[in-house]
């Protein structure tokens, strides 16, 4: 199975409580997480090395043998790839 990712924040969506966002409707998104997008808008406007800065923490958590320079640089090259990155470089 391919790991679904919120496309503003990069977590994994794929666990069976994961926490989906909703559309303006109250249908779940199909693309973000509760965190970052409720009623069809996202909460906050960060930018996305302010977004990096803030999933930082959770990385360290996830990866704890990497170095901070390690997982920014994935992040760096995986945020863009994201759907809301992807528009905001529009």
């Amino acid at each position: 199975m391919e790991t679904k990712f919120c496309q503003s924040c990069g977590m994994p969506m794929n666990a069976p409580d994961a926490r989906y966002g909703t559309e303006k409707d109250g249908s779940p998104s199909p693309d973000y997480c509760s965190w970052c997008y409720d009623q069809g808008a996202f909460l906050g406007n960060p930018t996305m090395e302010e977004m990096l800065a803030f999933c930082l923490p959770y990385e360290k958590a996830a990866f704890p043998n990497q170095s901070e320079e390690e997982l920014l640089a994935r992040m760096h090259a995986f945020f863009p790839t994201l759907k809301r990155w992807k528009e905001a470089q529009r």
